[in-house]
């Protein structure tokens, strides 16, 4: 699995993956936004799962979860979110 976020404006996104129990910052700029990625090694039998993003006002993101391997064609699933929108 596979966690890519990016975000523009003042502050530090939070991400949260439950399931896991991982969590990792992304600092936010107020320039141009880089991408920020995570890569996890899951059982197959670990399908579903949760990421939970907290982000300070004014912080505009987006991000995509991905889940395959290798020899599989990845599946992707890609969310944005602007100032003041609930995550």
């Amino acid at each position: 699995m596979t966690v890519a976020v990016s975000c523009q404006g003042g502050g530090t996104l939070r991400i949260r993956i439950p399931g896991l129990g991982a969590a990792f910052p992304v600092e936010c700029g107020t320039g141009e936004s880089d991408a920020t990625g995570a890569g996890f090694d899951l059982p197959a039998a670990h399908l579903a799962g949760t990421v939970h993003v907290t982000a300070p006002p004014g912080v505009t993101w987006a991000g995509a979860v991905g889940r395959g391997g290798p020899e599989e064609e990845e599946e992707t699933s890609i969310w944005e979110r602007g100032p003041g929108e609930e995550s």
